[in-house]
């Protein structure tokens, strides 16, 4: 009876040490498995970029011209650059940023909106046109806003009503308020324009995605850039206000890059037209379009996320994979020695792998979640949360703690992991961290499996425990005897 006793306390003791473990590990793998990221991502401005983190402090580095870096620094030249991340000071509560050319846009938890940067055309929304901000402002007469956007000197929001509102430069219509010739010094609302779920913003024109799938385009037309086959001859010449693109239906995602765009409709079709000199729209050739076509090639590479910066093109697929195509100018394609690097010949008209790591076994780079680039770099997160960069970096804009002309393969940055960091931004020259990464994104499941195989050990000691304890139980009841 007393050894009955024994036997039974000695396995709840087991059972109960089996059920902590459980409760204990269990927690933690998922938050490992999931990454805890977030909406952590990578931007790209012109020659510096940001990082926001989980707590929603920010981070900037690179050139400090027109105080873009936001740190309250006054040395404005060229050389007034931090190649190691820098804490803009009592700046927090950030959701999100938006990169402009020299401005810098950010959306924080309570809905209020701030910039800081360049002003010299108001794109800052201060009523004036002082020509710079070395700390972060508060843009007033802005409430309910859902995203934000910044452009070449010109910003924008979409509220959670569908309406947007602009202002900055005026410049060939790129504000959608019609033929008005002075810059817009205070956000303004674009009338006639509603049920907007999304914009895209190039240097020059915008697309406005609608809630019935429409596409919209206004502002600069040479090249063919807003689709309305309408090809302008100067830079100046545009389209005042918002006109729909009636050949693009049932659109899900709309991205707009400096003189190129693309739009993905519900079945996966990828449409671009614009510029497309370097081969950037990915049809295969180097001929302009002015209105939307389908891209065969990139439909059929099958993109879960696609992007655009300096006269190139980017994708990642299902398979954590990046490809590229386009202009391959400062090495922004990561294609090492896939693609010349000599001026004529820098670019390629059909899409190419992004090699590895420099240093790192393995031909390519793998695990990829998110992509930035807005001219000649490009940032890009993987999924344990390591940032990599490629392409121009003469003024530190990649991160990595080095100043070189040209970075052909992906290097490993100087920036924390981000599991904990909401997103990375870079400013408009040649910086890349994208905005790409959403709550869904999941790192493999490693942690998952340590958890069962820890739940597998912890169960066959409790096997073991109890066939020992029977074993000794026997010798006792022999004793006994």
């Amino acid at each position: 009876m007393r050894m009955n006793i024994v036997f039974k306390k000695k396995c709840m003791f087991m059972v109960t040490i089996a059920l902590i473990l459980a409760i204990t590990i269990s927690p933690l793998s998922s938050v490992f498995a999931n990454g805890d990221i977030g909406s952590a991502a990578v931007y790209v401005a012109n020659n510096n970029s940001y990082a926001v983190t989980a707590e929603g402090e920010v981070y900037s580095w690179g050139v400090n011209q027109h105080g873009k870096l936001g740190i309250g620094r006054d040395d404005l030249s060229d050389e007034g650059r931090a190649v190691i991340p820098e804490k803009i000071p009592n700046f927090t509560n950030v959701k999100t940023l938006a990169t402009g050319s020299d401005h810098i846009i950010a959306l924080k938890n309570d809905g209020t909106v701030w910039g800081w940067g360049r002003n010299n055309m108001g794109q800052l929304g201060q009523g004036h046109t002082e020509p710079h901000f070395i700390s972060p402002v508060q843009i007033s007469g802005l409430d309910n806003v859902k995203e934000i956007y910044a452009g070449n000197n010109f910003s924008m929001v979409v509220k959670t009503d569908g309406t947007v509102y602009s202002w900055g430069l005026q410049e060939n219509g790129r504000l959608g308020q019609g033929e008005i010739s002075e810059n817009i010094l205070v956000p303004t609302q674009i009338e006639g324009l509603t049920n907007v779920v999304s914009l895209a913003v190039g240097n020059g024109h915008v697309l406005a995605l609608k809630e019935n799938g429409t596409v919209w385009a206004w502002g600069e037309t040479k090249l063919g850039k807003i689709g309305n086959g309408t090809v302008g001859v100067n830079k100046e010449d545009g389209e005042w206000s918002p006109v729909e693109l009636a050949s693009l239906q049932n659109i899900k995602t709309i991205i707009a890059g400096n003189e190129h765009s693309f739009a993905i409709d519900n079945k996966g079709q990828v449409f671009g037209w614009g510029n497309n000199h370097r081969g950037q729209l990915g049809i295969g050739d180097t001929e302009d379009r002015s209105t939307p076509v389908l891209v065969q090639p990139i439909t059929d590479l099958a993109p879960k996320k696609l992007g655009v910066g300096g006269n190139f093109s980017f994708a990642i697929l299902d398979d954590g994979s990046a490809w590229t195509w386009g202009d391959n100018g400062h090495g922004r394609l990561g294609a090492a020695d896939q693609v010349s690097t000599d001026p004529a010949e820098a670019f390629s008209i059909v899409p190419v792998r992004v090699v590895n790591i420099e240093f790192t076994e393995g031909d390519y780079l793998e695990g990829v979640i998110q992509i930035a680039s807005r001219n000649n770099h490009v940032v890009a997160l993987l999924n344990d949360g390591t940032v990599v960069a490629w392409g121009a970096n003469q003024h530190g804009q990649a991160g990595d703690g080095f100043t070189t002309p040209a970075q052909l393969e992906p290097a490993l940055t100087e920036i924390p992991k981000l599991f904990t960091v909401k997103e990375v931004v870079i400013d408009n020259n040649d910086s890349a961290i994208a905005k790409e990464a959403q709550a869904g994104h999941q790192l493999p499941n490693t942690a998952g499996d340590n958890y069962n195989l820890l739940m597998v050990g912890t169960l066959l000691l409790v096997v073991a425990g109890t066939m020992s304890f029977w074993q000794k139980r026997k010798v006792a009841s022999k004793e006994l005897v």
